[in-house]
């Protein structure tokens, strides 16, 4: 004698229910981790960038630190070869000579301020790096 054989499936609208909202919440979180990436993504570029036009901001006043002491220890130079010469007079000598004390620490200043500067770039770059797991 043959057999014969069934099956019946039915969905309750329950499991139905249950799956499509399951699959909105993922979509949800998906969204919301996609806005989360967006704004780390712009907070560290715009740290990033600010650190980096602080650097070249910081890079041109060391240059013109360094400019301005080359200048007036040239002119403090000058003023004492003109004064063993008999040419220069002492006054000029003397305002050189405290200009050149002015001005000795801006370019160590400025390379400090630099460096400080510098370092807050890298630690930019390097938290993007972390936060976005490049290595």
């Amino acid at each position: 004698m043959p057999y014969v054989e069934a099956g019946l499936r039915f969905e309750l609208p329950i499991a139905a229910g249950v799956r499509r909202n399951k699959l909105r919440e993922a979509e949800i979180e998906r969204d919301r981790l996609r806005v989360k990436l967006w704004a780390l993504k712009s907070r560290v570029a715009l740290e990033v960038r600010d650190a980096y036009m602080r650097l070249q901001h910081q890079g041109r006043m060391l240059e013109i630190a360094r400019d301005a002491f080359d200048r007036v220890a040239k002119q403090k130079d000058q003023a004492l070869e003109e004064a063993f010469a008999g040419r220069g007079e002492v006054g000029q000598l003397q305002w050189a000579e405290e200009f050149v004390g002015r001005l000795i620490g801006g370019p160590s200043w400025s390379a400090k301020d630099y460096m400080i500067v510098q370092a807050e770039l890298w630690r930019a770059l390097g938290e993007l790096r972390d936060q976005l797991g490049v290595k």
